[in-house]
């Protein structure tokens, strides 16, 4: 049985405001609000651990199922394109689009140069094949 972490409480803190007097309407009628403070509040929240350091949200189902076909970011756009012109036959046109975004998305922050590539591929696949 595996054990679950438990996660600290942490006490968030909020300052106090105050709130500006302000006139409005409502229902024709002219409304005056005057101004007020907001006290300071303070109330406890799940720890979420530092930003970025979760796990991974994108879970892709068939790792390699593109390379398979042939697909890969360093060879030349006609033979990228050809291998998605397969890919779109064996998966379907939703579900390869979906595999590249998800490989885009995850190496946006690592490699640029291979993102940019991910990202005019799918421009093709929605060219040759969305909107239909």
């Amino acid at each position: 049985m595996a054990r679950r972490k438990r996660r600290r409480k942490l006490t968030v803190r909020r300052k106090g405001y105050y709130v500006k007097p302000t006139t409005y309407k409502r229902k024709g009628k002219l409304i005056h609000r005057k101004g007020y403070w907001v006290k300071p509040t303070t109330y406890k929240i799940r720890d979420r651990g530092r930003p970025g350091r979760g796990p991974k949200k994108i879970k892709i189902s068939r790792p390699g199922s593109l390379k398979k076909l042939g697909y890969d970011p360093d060879i030349k756009a006609a033979q990228r394109r050809k291998a998605l012109r397969k890919a779109v036959k064996r998966y379907g046109y939703k579900s390869t689009i979906s595999k590249l975004v998800a490989v885009r998305n995850l190496t946006k922050n690592t490699d640029r140069k291979r993102s940019k590539i991910y990202r005019s591929d799918i421009r093709y696949l929605q060219r040759e094949f969305g909107r239909r």
